[in-house]
C-alpha cells in the first residue's frame, strides 16, 4: 500500500499535499498501509490497521482534522 501510494504520487502525480500528509499520519499511527482511493488528486484514503491500534490511529485522524488551519484566499 506504502509503495503504491508513493508510485501514484511520484510517477503519475495524482495524490495531493494533503493526501500524502493523511497516508503518512496513517502510517506513523500504526496502520500497516494507507494509499488514496478512487481517482486521485484528492478524495480519500483507504488504511490497513489492526485492531490493537485503532485507537491511536483514530484518536491522530481526529487531532488532525480539528487542527486549526489559515483560510484559503
Amino acid at each position: 500500500m506504502v509503495s503504491g501510494q508513493k508510485s501514484s504520487n511520484e510517477q503519475f502525480d495524482n495524490s495531493s499535499e494533503e493526501l500524502e500528509e493523511l497516508t503518512g499520519l496513517a502510517v506513523k499511527s500504526g496502520a500497516l498501509g494507507s494509499k488514496s482511493s478512487g481517482a486521485g488528486w484528492g478524495g480519500c484514503c483507504v488504511s490497513l490497521v489492526h485492531k490493537d491500534n485503532l485507537s491511536k490511529l483514530l484518536d491522530s485522524m481526529k487531532t488532525y482534522y480539528s487542527k486549526e488551519r489559515p483560510e484559503e484566499k
